[in-house]
């Protein structure tokens, strides 16, 4: 009988041990694979997880037809792309808002820090355009703080009114951003942030987990004059010990965040 060297049977092992592993490895693969379910939801960033919208309308507006969701999808998108970027903000919202206002996003960062509390929006109206619409929407921003360092930052002052206006664009997907269109990243998973809930808990933001924007141009406009007082008056109902004189406070603890309302229900 031929007799193997020890280098021999060293070799041998060594080969057997290698084929071993990766046995190992690629059954570990294997059921990692499988037992990984990836989300095609959206989930809003940790930036905004405790802070809340409240919203409200005029007898003529409601919350919850075409205008009205468009309106809060809108405001509250441009809200969470101010605090934690526009890549990170509502699904479809990157690709529907103009141009100018998506560059303002990413170049002024002065605004990314966690926000907590809540903000009150009160939809005035939605008139039409030519080519589409434009909301009125009155604001009081009194009850949300940024988190800075370790203070919380608040302007609190009275109501104020703003407008927002929707453009129907003739081809349902936009312009690629970035090389991406909007199908290739639409509803992108971000299960490592917040965990998207339905009508979210008291104390968490609540955000739409589909996109509402496709077919719509959006622009976000400024502060505009409250000739006659209507988002002041509004104001001072939810927010009545606001200065009328806008003061900039930061205090040792956060604002109270009231549940949000109306929310979006799972599927929205």
């Amino acid at each position: 009988m031929k007799r193997r060297s020890p280098a021999s049977r060293t070799d041998r092992r060594r080969r057997h041990s290698l084929l071993a592993a990766a046995i190992i490895l690629l059954i570990s693969g294997c059921e990692t694979s499988s037992s990984v379910v990836a989300s095609d939801r959206y989930a809003p960033p940790p930036e905004v997880a405790n802070a809340t919208l409240v919203w409200s309308a005029e007898s003529t507006a409601t919350l919850d037809d075409e205008r009205g969701t468009l309106t809060r999808a809108a405001y509250e998108a441009h809200l969470v792309a101010m605090v934690a970027g526009v890549d990170r903000s509502y699904p479809g919202y990157r690709y529907a808002v103009e141009r100018s206002l998506l560059n303002l996003y990413r170049e002024n960062t002065a605004w990314r820090f966690p926000l907590f509390g809540t903000e009150f929006g009160h939809v005035l109206s939605t008139g039409d355009t030519a080519d589409g619409f434009v909301a009125t929407v009155c604001l009081q921003s009194s009850g949300i703080a940024r988190l800075i360092d370790d203070g919380y930052f608040r302007t609190i002052g009275p109501g104020y009114r703003t407008q927002i206006e929707f453009t129907k664009v003739l081809s349902p997907e936009p312009m690629a951003v970035d090389g991406e269109s909007r199908s290739t990243t639409a509803n992108r998973d971000n299960s490592d942030d917040v965990m998207a809930t339905s009508l979210a808990p008291p104390g968490t933001w609540s955000a739409p987990l589909d996109d509402h924007f496709g077919g719509w141009r959006v622009s976000i406009g400024g502060v505009i004059d409250d000739q006659d007082g209507i988002c002041e008056t509004w104001g001072r109902r939810v927010v009545p010990d606001a200065p009328v004189i806008p003061e900039e406070v930061t205090v040792d603890v956060p604002p109270e965040t009231l549940p949000a309302f109306p929310g979006w229900p799972r599927g929205s």
